[in-house]
Parts: structure tokens; sequence; C-alpha cells
């Protein structure tokens, strides 16, 4: 029997060795590179540090990023400025974090969730040394399991309930 299997290709970053002065812009330019067009901000921009691990799995892209504290927002411009449109099922280990809409504003604890559609306005608010784990799902894949995902977008997803407890420990896997 032959194997024909290809090995995953894991992507993996770090500002580990960025000169100081880039650490922040090289590590948005990596973001929107693998994973979605953000503004992002931090008050930490001298001294900004981040990880970031991602590989695809199929149509699906699951990514891990921690680091510093930081503002992303997904603006009107970074909207228009993508390749393409997705739901993201994100989730924050070890911290607390703030996902913002313009209808709300959800305040997560560790293990919570929120699904995400980068088709609209949003922005995210990450605490020092937060780790985000954040599953990429085109937007036909998950309209084919779900059939409604909109009405979950910007919902909270307790680790608490029975869904969002085997959520958040299938994908802290």
């Amino acid at each position: 029997i032959v194997n024909d299997a290809q090995p995953l290709a894991v992507f993996r970053w770090s500002t580990e060795g960025i000169p100081p002065t880039e650490p922040l812009d090289s590590y948005v330019g990596t973001l929107c590179e693998q994973l979605l067009n953000v503004t992002t901000s931090s008050p930490e921009r001298e001294c900004f540090r981040s990880e970031m691990t991602a590989v695809s799995l199929g149509p699906l892209k699951v990514c891990s990023m921690g680091g510093s504290i930081q503002d992303s927002f997904r603006t009107t411009r970074d909207i228009a400025r993508s390749r393409e449109q997705a739901y993201h099922l994100v989730m924050g280990v070890g911290c607390r974090w703030r996902y913002s809409r313009k209808e709300s504003e959800l305040y997560l604890r560790p293990g919570d969730l929120v699904l995400v559609d980068t088709r609209f306005e949003h922005s995210a608010h990450w605490t020092e040394n937060c780790l985000a784990l954040n599953v990429r799902m085109p937007v036909e894949w998950l309209q084919a399991w779900i059939p409604e995902p909109r009405r979950l977008v910007g919902q909270l997803i307790s680790k608490d309930s029975t869904w969002g407890n085997v959520l958040s420990n299938f994908i802290s896997e």
C-alpha cells in the first residue's frame, strides 16, 4: 500500500528577529496574508510581540495567535480589499476578550466562542498574552452545514452550554 497523503503544511511566524521598528506592521501584514484583512493597533507598538501558527485542513483554515495586547478592526476598507469572504469561529484561551459589531458587544470568557462574518464590520479586543484560536470556514461550506449561519453571527456561544462545550473542547484540541 502506498500512502499518497501529503503532510500538512504548517505556517509558523513570530515577531522574534523582526527589527524593533516593524513588529506590529509585520504582524498586520502576516495576519492579512494568512487569515483576513484587518486594521490593528496596540499600545505596545514599539515592543509588540506575537506568534502565529496556521494550517489548512481542506476548505478550513485553523490559526492560533497570541502575544501583545491589541485591537483589530474589520473596516469597510478591509472588507473591500479582501479576496474572499468567510465565517470565522473564534475563541480565546486563558483570557477574557471583547468582540464588537454595530448591533452588539460581547465580553467573552476563556473558552467562549463567537461566529464572525467577514462581510461585515466588527472588532476584537485582545488582552496581553491571550491566545486566540480561529477556524476560517468558506461561506458556502458553512451554509451547507447550517441553513442560516447569519442568524448565529455575533451571538455568544458559551463554553458552559452543551453545544458550546463540545465546540470549545474540539477547537482547543
